[in-house]
């Protein structure tokens, strides 16, 4: 997926530029348009969010004959995917955002 997003990149600078040296501004802009990039971030970030508060659960887990070490580092473990969780919803809401006053 990331070599398929560089290359594409790549297709629109050059496009962009083609487009800029004939003088024509229009098909340039639209060589740059990012709302499909934004779209994919929305998503990517609300995928983020949704798997790092599931893996968070499974930490939260009690697990049987685990010591006070264990139950102590999953503790902290789901706090930390909480936390990125978190993070990610904040992330897509802003590229939402972006969106909506694009």
């Amino acid at each position: 997926m990331a070599i398929t997003i560089r290359a594409h990149h790549v297709w629109s600078i050059g496009e962009a530029r083609a487009d800029e040296i004939q003088g024509v501004d229009g098909d340039a802009l639209s060589a740059l348009d990012v709302s499909a990039y934004r779209r994919l971030i929305v998503l990517l970030e609300d995928t983020v969010a949704d798997l790092e508060s599931r893996a968070a659960k499974v930490y939260r887990k009690p697990l049987a004959n685990a010591d006070a070490r264990l139950r102590r580092d999953r503790g902290r473990w789901a706090l930390d995917c909480e936390a990125r969780a978190r993070r990610a919803c904040q992330r897509a809401e802003m590229a939402r955002k972006d969106n909506e006053d694009a």
